[in-house]
């Protein structure tokens, strides 16, 4: 069945739903199905009337009402308006995120965003402690805005410490060669930022970088 936008407005568009359906939005947000039945405090008698005319029946007088959802879903479905309820609350208001789930999906997103580091540490088993406070701490979230952007800092990140020791490189030349930009490692830069608290675990205490991680006396070289 396919959503017909004009009865669902004809339906469910009146002004006086509007705190009607602002309601099925709020529960669709939190993920609670419009299954069953609920009670609602009515907003007003135009309310109620535009509820009672949509249902066909009587609704009484009193301070809340009883919302039958599935009476509802077979009024939309049989009147050709949209498949389901929601399909119509979203031709209404747009899509709409379920919280939790939404929730969810930036978390998953987040923990991808540092799987970069379990390959590193593989190797690298001595920054296990860094990358782990990396996870943790959001370290490498707070420099940048996105799951995506955490991604690419952090392959930069491990891209040079993998190089480390310079044995004497250039910061600007080992930045150019690594991360294509001669400041790229430049004090305040994010890269440079996550690359020092590798070197000092982020807690103060400086890793030995397999034979040597001389932390830059003048800026000019790790």
């Amino acid at each position: 069945m396919t959503l017909n936008g004009s009865h669902v407005d004809r339906l469910l568009g009146a002004p006086e739903l509007r705190p009607f359906v602002d309601w099925l939005v709020r529960r669709i947000e939190l993920g609670h199905p419009l299954q069953g039945r609920m009670v609602r405090a009515v907003a007003n008698a135009d309310e109620r009337a535009a509820i009672a005319a949509i249902i066909g029946r009587s609704l009484g007088t009193g301070a809340s009402i009883s919302v039958d959802f599935d009476r509802l879903e077979e009024i939309v479905r049989t009147s050709g308006a949209a498949p389901s309820l929601t399909a119509a609350v979203e031709h209404l208001r747009g899509s709409i995120v379920v919280r939790a789930e939404h929730a969810q999906q930036q978390r998953r997103a987040w923990d991808a965003a540092h799987d970069v580091l379990d390959a590193f540490v593989a190797d690298w088993p001595e920054h296990a402690a860094w990358a782990l406070s990396m996870r943790t701490r959001g370290s490498a979230r707070r420099l940048v805005s996105t799951p995506e952007a955490v991604h690419l800092l952090l392959e930069r990140v491990v891209a040079v410490l993998a190089e480390l020791p310079s044995n004497g490189e250039a910061l600007p030349r080992l930045a150019a060669r690594l991360l294509g930009s001669a400041h790229a490692l430049d004090l305040g830069m994010p890269a440079a930022t996550l690359v020092l608290s590798a070197l000092n675990r982020g807690d103060g205490r400086a890793v030995e970088h397999r034979a040597c991680a001389p932390t830059p006396a003048s800026g000019a070289s790790w």
